[in-house]
């Protein structure tokens, strides 16, 4: 139950004592309980955001702008589910479990259901001896005008940065050791890490283009453990067991393996 708590809210708590909740468990929703501790509802990152577009203020209670009709479970119908399928269909960030009164028994988030019956399956082995490195120097040229504004690592798919999807998506499959290189200007991206994954995530800033793959050689400076780096850009999202790349990589004792996707273009002149 401990843990439980750390995921809830009461009625009569604020918006900026769940904006703290949320930092601090990593969390995009909340369970809303009264002051009996039964289950009332759910508060999401964007219903507090649509509260501040209306001119909310942050010492307001979630009263008024909490889900009051969520998704939820109860205990003795959760074996009859497929809760794979619910998260997929619907989106949701979270499930509540309650009993027959109303209390929370268990809060289901989408990862865990997600990651538990797939890329878990594909946890890689050996993980001690691999890291990663993510490139982010780049100036978003091809994305502007969207990168006047906000950084390529850092823009939005379903609502969440790219970084953050790169990231959760590579420590599932069991990688823990992280670096990124991004230009020393990018100040947005620099304070986005560090106060999202700052003991995960190793910084090296860029003082000038280092070119398509020119900052691994921040690698030289520090000394590593690790025998394999994983190069992924800051844009890029992949499908694809990495068991079997790595395998297939150590098995021909490559020197590098490039994972790429063949497209066609139509090019409209003779």
């Amino acid at each position: 139950m401990k843990q439980l708590k750390k995921n809830c809210i009461f009625t009569f708590n604020t918006i900026i004592d769940a904006l703290k909740a949320m930092k601090t468990n990593s969390s995009k929703c909340l369970v809303v309980l009264d002051k009996n501790s039964k289950f009332k509802g759910t508060l999401s990152d964007g219903d507090i955001r649509r509260a501040i577009l209306q001119n909310t203020s942050l010492t307001s209670e979630i009263t008024k702008i909490y889900n009051k009709k969520p998704f939820y479970v109860e205990e003795k119908e959760k074996k009859k589910l497929n809760l794979i399928n619910i998260f997929k269909n619907n989106k949701y960030e979270i499930i509540p479990i309650v009993d027959h009164d109303k209390h929370i028994v268990e809060i289901i988030h989408w990862s865990e259901v997600i990651f538990d019956t797939q890329e878990q399956i594909d946890k890689l082995k050996d993980n001690s001896k691999l890291s990663l490195f993510i490139m982010a120097g780049g100036k978003g040229l091809r994305l502007k005008p969207i990168t006047n504004f906000l950084p390529k690592s850092l823009l939005p798919i379903d609502g969440e940065p790219i970084l953050s999807i790169i990231m959760k998506k590579f420590s599932n499959l069991g990688i823990k050791d992280f670096h990124i290189s991004i230009n020393s200007k990018d100040k947005i991206t620099k304070n986005f890490i560090n106060s999202n994954f700052k003991k995960d995530l190793k910084i090296y800033s860029e003082k000038e283009p280092l070119g398509t793959i020119g900052a691994l050689g921040f690698f030289k400076k520090i000394k590593k453990s690790t025998e394999t780096i994983i190069v992924s850009n800051c844009d890029t999202l992949i499908s694809y067991n990495l068991n079997n790349v790595l395998k297939n990589h150590f098995d021909k004792k490559s020197d590098m393996t490039i994972i790429a996707v063949k497209d066609n273009y139509s090019i409209p002149y003779g």
